[in-house]
């Protein structure tokens, strides 16, 4: 659903590209330069990292995740909303992985059961859209090429892949008989693929991983997603044990992670629609527990720090993701 407003749309993308090369930059940086004198933690919770054993790899991963969005954003900058929207979306995340070459190959299948609603219209005479269901479902591998083990210290460097099928409903209708906006329904009715490369580097309690994985998304029925770009960085922190003095130990690890994403201009018949895409940078603090070897639970709160949206959006509010993995095979 687009508004008529007056654009200021070559600005905004100027300085989302800005910020995007300077992440980018800041990510390499950092993970060329973390010094040898920092230990291992379990996997970042919304960042990928560069293992493929354990619960890195083989363990069977869900999570509930909760976010809305509400507020209006005119090329970056709140404005009011006329129509005063709310978005809200809560989902159920199921990862299904499997080692498929010991310590160096792993495949998953990941499929979301998702509950949307539109809320729009005056306080007093308040519409809502909704959806419930499962969503598309994605086969995805991840590929070992780099791995450097020292005392007390590893470098690691995978390959990520990704193929999205269009198992999810994508032409839910609604209360009359119309289509759901295409951001509402479950799936998006496309092929796409995802492709990005993730490095780790973890010395004793301290841990650091980045990755750049980006997504091709293709045309249905004349319309067709954005390309995205995520680009996230995790610094981890194991608090308790110090020191492991045996092995399986009960773990808790913190974590602070910045994740971003890049998003291309949505395309409707070939033409880019003005109020879609922009980037997006969120804060992500974390806290993990590992009461047994085969165990994690994690929770983490998204806080969006920077919204460059093109056009008229809107905005993204926190997010809250709350999971475990439980390591199976």
């Amino acid at each position: 659903m687009s508004l008529s407003v007056p654009r200021r749309g070559r600005a905004a993308r100027s300085r989302v590209t800005s910020r995007l090369i300077t992440a980018g930059a800041i990510l390499v940086a950092l993970l060329a330069a973390w010094p040898e004198t920092a230990h291992a933690q379990g996997p970042p919770i919304n960042t990928q990292n560069a293992f493929v054993t354990a619960l890195s790899g083989g363990a069977f991963r869900t999570f509930f995740l909760t976010f809305d969005r509400s507020g209006l954003r005119l090329d970056g900058e709140k404005v009011t909303d006329p129509l005063s929207r709310e978005v809200h979306v809560r989902g159920q995340m199921f990862v299904l992985p499997y080692e498929l070459v010991s310590n160096r190959l792993v495949v998953m299948g990941v499929v979301p059961y998702l509950d949307k609603s539109l809320e729009m219209g005056p306080a007093d005479n308040r519409q809502e859209l909704s959806v419930n269901g499962f969503g598309d479902l994605a086969l995805a591998a991840k590929l070992g090429i780099y791995q450097l083990d020292r005392p007390n210290r590893t470098t690691r460097v995978a390959l990520f892949g990704r193929l999205k099928l269009p198992t999810g409903d994508d032409d839910a209708p609604g209360p009359e008989g119309q289509l759901l906006p295409k951001s509402l329904q479950l799936g998006t009715g496309s092929v796409d693929y995802s492709a990005g490369v993730i490095l780790t580097h973890s010395v004793g309690p301290v841990g650091l991983s980045g990755d750049l994985i980006y997504d091709i998304n293709t045309v249905d029925d004349g319309f067709a997603f954005g390309d995205v770009l995520h680009y996230d960085i995790a610094l981890g922190y194991r608090i308790l044990p110090r020191v492991y003095r045996m092995y399986p130990a009960k773990q808790i690890n913190l974590y602070l992670e910045a994740n971003g994403t890049w998003s291309q201009r949505s395309t409707l018949e070939g033409t880019s629609l003005i109020d879609s895409g922009g980037n997006v940078l969120r804060l992500s603090p974390g806290v993990q527990f590992i009461p047994l070897a085969n165990l994690l639970v994690e929770v983490t709160y998204q806080v969006p720090v920077w919204q460059g949206l093109n056009g008229a959006q809107l905005e993204f509010d926190p997010t809250f993701k709350v999971g475990l993995r439980w390591l199976i095979f």
